[in-house]
């Protein structure tokens, strides 16, 4: 995926969307958004307190992620569709 470069003030925030973006949900093939219920699970069970900006930007990231994730899925289908 592409690169990002946050103030160390909030890399956490990166950590805590990497853990949850590693048990992500797929169906047919494609990622599916980290749910507001996943996101307050992972708060809850890891007791790591997010206020809503701290959601904000982990959903945030998880729609620009998934936005890269569809956007390589469209090219390797259309390249295997050119092989054809």
């Amino acid at each position: 995926m592409g690169s990002i470069e946050l103030p160390h003030a909030y890399r956490y925030l990166w950590s805590v969307y990497r853990n949850l973006s590693n048990r992500r949900s797929y169906s047919d093939g494609n990622p599916l958004a980290i749910s507001f219920c996943e996101i307050e699970s992972y708060s809850r069970l890891t007791k790591t307190p997010l206020d809503s900006w701290e959601v904000a930007i982990i959903t945030a990231l998880d729609d620009h992620e998934r936005g890269l994730m569809y956007e390589d899925i469209r090219k390797r289908q259309n390249k295997g569709k050119l092989k054809r």
